[in-house]
């Protein structure tokens, strides 16, 4: 399920993102990749939450698993805010109420973090869900 669930939003982001912005790299978790300095890109991270059990006392369990998509996005300082913030919108409209591949996300939220020397952070977290059912 979790494997699934990564790889649907991975892909997701990636043809979505490389549709827009084709020249600007999106990271995924533990791949190693690594950004020079003063160049915009972005990274992804999916970090799981709480799971529950829908339903109780049918021949099916039907499982939700919780979570947020949560994207960074990296630009030169002294390039404006607006310019992160832009990629931040292209980012929430590729997730903002979005079914795909039996995920569900929900609104997006954008939060401008802390420059540190070379760029510029502002982060999009959107929660989502995923629904799995076991027989037996």
């Amino acid at each position: 399920m979790f494997a699934e669930v990564s790889q649907a939003i991975e892909e997701r982001m990636d043809t979505q993102w490389t549709a827009l912005y084709p020249s600007i790299d999106v990271f995924y978790q533990n791949t190693g990749q690594k950004a020079s300095d003063g160049t915009t890109y972005l990274s992804l991270d999916i970090l799981y939450g709480e799971a529950e059990r829908k339903n109780i006392g049918v021949s099916y369990r039907n499982h939700r698993l919780k979570g947020f998509i949560n994207v960074n996005v990296f630009v030169p300082r002294n390039t404006g805010s607006r310019t992160a913030l832009g990629y931040a919108d292209s980012v929430a409209g590729i997730f903002r109420d979005q079914n795909f591949d039996g995920v569900t996300c929900l609104s997006p939220s954008v939060r401008e973090l802390d420059q540190n020397k070379s760029w510029l952070q502002v982060n999009i977290r959107t929660e989502f869900w995923f629904d799995e059912a076991f027989t037996g």
